[in-house]
């Protein structure tokens, strides 16, 4: 019986070698900071298997040391962590079933901080990407049927 917690092990494409960095208990998926070293990936409750936790790895360094960069409390929340379109920034998803909102990293600056970018708002959705200058915003603010909106 699966109960989808997988662990991250890292490869060498170059050389084949598989490094001692080992991540355990996570969603199986993450996204790389373009320094091609810092990873952020998502952990799960161990009871509840929601996904909860995001964390920041260096490759090499002890997992123990990750560092917690975002933890959702509210179990009706599930979350996740991917790279834009643009591989510019690392994006943190948060949604429940009526409700969404999104916290945003440069990828080129892997140990700053995230920004929440969409306000956290009962029954507000977004669906968000970046491209060139701008983000792309998908809402159902103001909208019965959905909109499409851009930010700097």
């Amino acid at each position: 019986l699966s109960r989808r917690v997988y662990h991250i092990q890292f490869l060498n494409l170059e050389t084949g070698e598989l490094l001692n960095d080992k991540l355990e208990n996570t969603t199986g998926g993450g996204a790389w900071a373009n320094d091609n070293k810092t990873f952020f990936y998502t952990t799960k409750n161990k009871v509840s298997l929601l996904s909860e936790k995001i964390y920041r790895h260096t490759l090499g360094e002890d997992h123990a040391n990750n560092e917690l960069v975002y933890h959702e409390k509210d179990p009706s929340f599930y979350i996740g962590v991917g790279k834009s379109k643009s591989e510019e920034y690392i994006i943190i998803f948060t949604g429940s079933t009526l409700t969404s909102d999104y916290h945003i990293l440069k990828a080129d600056n892997p140990n700053g901080d995230f920004v929440q970018l969409t306000p956290r708002e009962e029954g507000l959705e977004y669906s968000i990407d970046h491209y060139e200058d701008k983000f792309y915003v998908v809402t159902n603010l103001d909208a019965k049927n959905f909109r499409l909106m851009e930010t700097p």
